[in-house]
Parts: C-alpha cells; sequence; structure tokens
C-alpha cells in the first residue's frame, strides 16, 4: 500500500493526470501526496544577475499558480497537498528528493508514445517504486499520433511522377499542396484507377514484374496528366488540435482511411491513417490496470461487427474457381475451409498472382483489375490448397473487439477470420470494423 507519495507536477496536462491518479490513490491508502515543481532552464553562465532573477520571478509565480490549483483539486477531495519548487534538472531533482523524503511511491506523467527523457531516468533512478499514468489515446490530439514524414505532390507534378512515388515509398494516398504548402487535393490509389488510367492497385504493383511497372509509369508520363487532373479537390482535412476522439468518428462514419492533417494556418503538417489510432488504442489496451480507462474496457464482441458474406472454397477447388470467386469479393481474398467450415487457409490477389506463370498472369490482372478476359484462355493450374497461406490467424466470434485488434496489429493483418466455439467459420472482421466499434463507444 502507497500511503507516502510524491507526484512531479509541472502544469502539463500529463502532469494534471498524474495529479488526480496521486490524489485517488492517496484517499484509498489515506496516506499523503506531496507535488514537486522543478524549475529548469534558468539562465546560465553569460546571463546577468539581474537576468537570472527576473526569470525566477516568473518561474516562481507561475509555479504558485499552478500549486494553487493543485492544492484546490486536492481540497475538493478532503486532501491536504504539500507543495514545493525546486531548481535543478528535472529528473535528478524528483530522485533526490524522493530519495532524502523516503517517499513510497513517484507520479508521473506520461504520454501513449513513450516516456520520455525525464520519466525514463526517474524509473531507471528512483528508490521507490513509480506510476506512469499515461493518456487515453482517445483523448490526445491527432498531433499526437499523426506520422509527421509526409509526401506530398504539387498540382502540376506529372501523373508518372506522382505513381513513382507512391510506390517508392509504399504508401496509397498523397496530399496534393499548392506553393505555400495549403492542401488542395488528395489522390488514392481509387483516383489512379478511376481517372489516372492506372491499370492496377496499387497493392499489387509489388507483385508484378519491373518491365510492367515500368511500362505503366512510361504510359502514364506520355498521357500528359499531372496531379492536379486525377486529384479528389478539396479534401476534408483535421486540424492537428483535433482530438483523436473526434477524428475517429469522422474516418469511421465517412469510412476514410486516411486524412491530411493541417496547422491553424491550413498548412499541411502530418497524414492520419486508420490505423494510427488504431495502433495507439492496441497500445494502451496492453498497459497495466492503473492506467487511465479506454476502450478496451467495453463489452462489444466480434460478433457484432463480423461480416458473414465472404467468399470459400474447398481445398481441392482449381485456381480458376478461387480466381472467379476472389475477383467477385471487395475482400480481395477467400478462405479454404474443409467439409466441416473448419478454417485451413486464405488465399489473397497475391498468392494467386504468385502462383501462376509469366504467361497467364496478363489475364489474371485483368480479370483483377475488374476488366474481362476469358478463364478457359488463361489455363490456370493447381488447386487452392497448393498457393493458400497456411496456419492462418483467427479470431472467436465471442472475443472481445480489442482482441481481435491486438491480433491484427501483432500479426500485421488487415482482415481475420471469425470462428465459433467448434472452430468452424462464420465471418470475417477487418480494421475498418474495430475503427467504427471503437468510434461508437465516443
Amino acid at each position: 500500500m502507497f500511503r507516502h507519495i510524491l507526484v512531479a507536477l509541472d502544469g502539463s496536462e500529463s502532469s494534471n493526470r498524474a495529479l488526480a491518479a496521486a490524489l485517488r490513490l492517496a484517499v484509498e491508502a489515506k496516506g499523503e501526496v506531496w507535488a514537486l515543481s522543478v524549475e529548469e532552464h534558468l539562465p546560465r553562465y553569460a546571463a546577468s544577475v539581474g537576468e537570472v532573477e527576473e526569470a525566477k520571478h516568473e518561474m516562481d509565480a507561475y509555479f504558485r499558480k499552478v500549486q494553487d490549483e493543485a492544492q484546490r483539486q486536492a481540497a475538493l477531495l478532503g486532501m491536504r497537498l504539500r507543495t514545493v519548487t525546486q531548481a535543478g534538472h528535472a529528473a535528478a531533482t524528483i530522485v533526490r528528493f524522493a530519495r532524502e523524503r523516503g517517499f513510497d511511491l513517484v507520479v508521473l506523467g506520461g504520454s501513449a508514445r513513450g516516456l520520455g527523457g525525464t520519466a525514463d531516468k526517474v524509473v531507471e533512478q528512483a528508490p521507490c517504486s513509480v506510476l506512469i499514468v499515461r493518456e487515453a489515446p482517445l483523448s490526445m490530439n491527432v498531433e499526437d499520433i499523426m506520422a509527421r514524414d509526409v509526401a506530398a505532390v504539387q498540382p502540376d507534378t506529372p501523373l508518372g511522377d506522382v505513381v513513382e512515388l507512391l510506390i517508392r515509398r509504399g504508401i496509397k494516398a498523397v496530399p496534393v499542396v499548392d506553393a505555400e504548402g495549403s492542401v488542395v487535393g488528395m489522390i488514392t490509389g481509387g483516383d489512379l484507377l478511376e481517372r489516372g488510367g492506372l491499370r492496377h492497385r496499387l497493392s499489387l504493383v509489388k507483385t508484378l514484374d519491373t518491365e510492367i511497372v515500368a511500362g505503366q509509369l512510361r504510359d502514364l508520363t506520355s498521357g500528359g496528366q499531372t496531379a492536379h487532373d486525377v486529384m479528389t479537390p478539396d479534401p476534408l482535412t483535421l486540424r492537428a488540435r483535433t482530438r483523436v476522439s473526434a477524428a475517429a468518428r469522422i474516418m469511421a462514419e465517412r469510412r476514410f482511411k486516411r486524412l491530411p492533417v493541417v496547422d491553424e494556418d491550413g498548412k499541411l503538417v502530418g497524414i492520419l491513417a486508420g490505423l494510427d489510432v488504431l495502433r495507439s488504442v492496441a497500445h494502451m489496451a496492453q498497459e497495466p490496470p492503473t492506467q487511465l480507462a479506454g476502450p478496451q474496457e467495453s463489452g462489444r464482441l466480434v460478433r457484432e461487427f463480423m461480416t458473414t458474406s465472404l467468399p470459400t472454397v474447398a481445398p481441392d477447388s482449381p485456381a480458376a474457381d478461387v480466381l472467379q470467386r476472389l475477383a467477385a469479393s471487395p475482400y480481395r481474398r477467400v478462405v479454404v475451409v474443409d467439409a466441416q467450415r473448419k478454417v485451413l487457409g486464405i488465399i489473397t490477389d497475391h498468392e494467386l498472382i504468385q502462383h501462376v506463370g509469366p504467361e497467364p498472369r496478363a489475364g489474371l490482372l485483368k480479370v483483377l483489375a475488374g476488366r474481362t478476359a476469358p478463364l478457359q484462355e488463361m489455363r490456370l493450374t493447381g488447386r487452392a490448397e497448393d498457393m493458400m497461406i497456411r496456419n492462418t490467424v483467427t479470431v472467436t466470434d465471442d472475443a472481445p473487439i480489442m482482441e481481435a485488434l491486438e491480433l491484427m496489429i501483432a500479426n500485421r493483418v488487415k482482415r481475420l477470420p471469425v470462428i465459433d466455439d467448434a472452430q468452424r467459420l462464420v465471418g470475417m472482421v477487418d480494421r475498418d470494423a474495430v475503427l467504427r466499434a471503437i468510434a461508437g463507444q465516443l
């Protein structure tokens, strides 16, 4: 039981969460809480005495305000909060103060991305237990979890260069920005197929021969089209300080997989993908129970969000049947099941392309691209069991939806076959469904 608790307090959102957690623990244990504020970054060396005194006066005033508010919060819980302010390096000062006063527990605020320098050092050097109170991912801002290394093109970028960039970076969408960095459009794989003349989905390009890819890029370049010709203009954007919970709702309701993020001036600063939201939620689901409550505590089950309409084939089904079912499915995959509908494997368009030889590959790609091609002329050979991915990861229909998410993240898959308690296939759940489940709790 922790009765003598020290909390680091600097007025930030994370330290306010730490204070709240420390006070709750102290109330339960009938203990006491001290709040330590550390004045760092005072002028050194070349600074005059007046400059040092002025900076310290400003910090003193700031921390008095922070500590007065902290004492008010404690008083609401019937607690007395002791406060102290010291100058020095944050981590070293916290560790030294905890050692000198014999605290049982040090409480610090942390982010969902990691501990940070101060917290790392306190954890390593503290003479007592340390509790890191992390922020619930859905209460963070978009800027806390978005990708910042963003590829972008301008309206006059040749279309061939756009596709080459997408292939080289392994991404499926790119923002279009003007000379000032404002977002004026968005180009996705769907845009390239519908208006750009791209013959194959971006996800299939990595399976194609180098010569085929080079030929497509030459054709796109010679056509004279630019990013402006194929982009979706005036796309929806998110502000960097938008709450992740709000972004998740938007993405789930409007079925967006990714959205550009802009600053207060409308300039591009990042990209938020649905996977970014899911990864942050999955990370927090693995934290100890002392963390703040999150969507992982929901009782929603996989069966509530799975789809039951999915193609299946028997292990001895010929390759032509596999292709026919796969091409007709929006999931671009078929599940291989035995006579009792137990999952034996899964086949995606990638496996099918890799299985066939060079001669029938052109016709196969036409079918997968939605263009007609006589199946009998492709001379496909083999059976489903020859090309399926074995040891397929599955999830039970009565599992919490967060279990499905953790399996997807751990195994780097977008979709999971769903089985019942008799191991029979009953459906499939994907990342979009998990995002809708999470957003539906907000």
